[in-house]
């Protein structure tokens, strides 16, 4: 109703500002629906910000245009996630074109609150591609303005631990994020993959207590067994093995992957005699397979 009014050639600059609106409203429209309608919705944010981009040009409004970009990006981003194939990844594609173009007037020293939520955007839209380094790098421009978000944290370590092996990287920033009063469990797994194995089952025996979700018991005690073992503490070891195998009764998958502590036991010296059989344990539990469980627990030596 409004651009009946607010007219391209009568008066632009409230065209323009609408048709950002517009999109705004189709994007947070098909954020809420699902299906061919959600892509509808998408598609049409994503058209009222390129209108809006007719006249927020970066020669004659570069801030009203960075910010249009962003929102491109985001309603592409999301448009992305719900498509499939190639118009997904091209979707995913044209969204990290608009960050980066909305990065070239957001700038850290100019306006660093909307370069980071860019870097942020732009971070989860590379990682959506799996562009792990690039997304990681983004991921760090934020955290150097803003070093106690958590949303940063949680993907800069997932990232680092689970897809680029850093382990030391992981390790340091679930320091901050555990100082911050959560992600203790992430931590214990930090340790073990850092070879901190002593510390890692001690921080372990005193969260499980805490603990009382059974399938983030598993994992604890899991963690606790392997960090035991590379100890080469048998007896107690032994004790957190029979531990899991009553716990792993009746197993479904747990919430949690262990990407980066299958990558760790693979290449460490301390599980080298049996790391196939620690990684079969740990896949066991991804995949909520209990007889693999159970055999990849007697290969480690854990009775019946």
């Amino acid at each position: 109703n409004a651009l009946q009014v607010y007219t391209k050639e009568s008066l632009p600059q409230g065209w323009a500002r609408t048709q950002n609106n517009l999109g705004a409203a189709y994007e947070t429209l098909g954020e809420r629906l699902g299906g061919t309608e959600a892509a509808e919705m998408l598609r049409a944010a994503v058209t009222a910000y390129q209108n809006a981009l007719q006249v927020r040009t970066k020669a004659s409004l570069p801030q009203d245009w960075a910010t249009t970009q962003n929102n491109l990006g985001i309603a592409y981003e999301i448009l992305g996630e719900r498509l499939s194939g190639t118009k997904g990844a091209e979707s995913l594609r044209a969204a990290v074109a608009a960050f980066q173009n909305a990065l070239q007037v957001y700038t850290k020293e100019s306006l660093p609150q909307g370069w980071a939520i860019t870097q942020n955007n732009l971070a989860r839209t590379l990682a959506l591609q799996e562009e792990w380094e690039e997304a990681a790098r983004a991921t760090e421009n934020v955290l150097s303005l803003y070093p106690k978000m958590i949303e940063g944290l949680v993907r800069a370590e997932g990232i680092y631990h689970n897809r680029l092996f850093r382990f030391d990287r992981a390790f340091e920033l679930n320091a901050r994020r555990v100082e911050l009063g959560e992600g203790e469990l992430d931590f214990i797994e930090k340790h073990l993959t850092t070879a901190r194995f002593d510390a890692c089952a001690t921080r372990a025996s005193a969260l499980e207590p805490e603990i009382s979700e059974s399938d983030q018991r598993q994992v604890l005690t899991a963690l606790r067994f392997a960090c035991l073992s590379a100890a080469q503490k048998i007896a107690d070891a032994r004790a957190a093995g029979r531990q899991l195998r009553q716990q792993t009764a009746g197993l479904d998958k747990v919430r949690w992957t262990f990407t980066g502590t299958k990558h760790f036991a693979s290449q460490h010296a301390a599980f080298a005699a049996r790391s196939a059989d620690w990684v079969r344990l740990f896949e066991a539990m991804e995949e909520g397979d209990e007889a693999k469980a159970n055999a990849a627990l007697t290969a480690l030596g854990v009775p019946e």
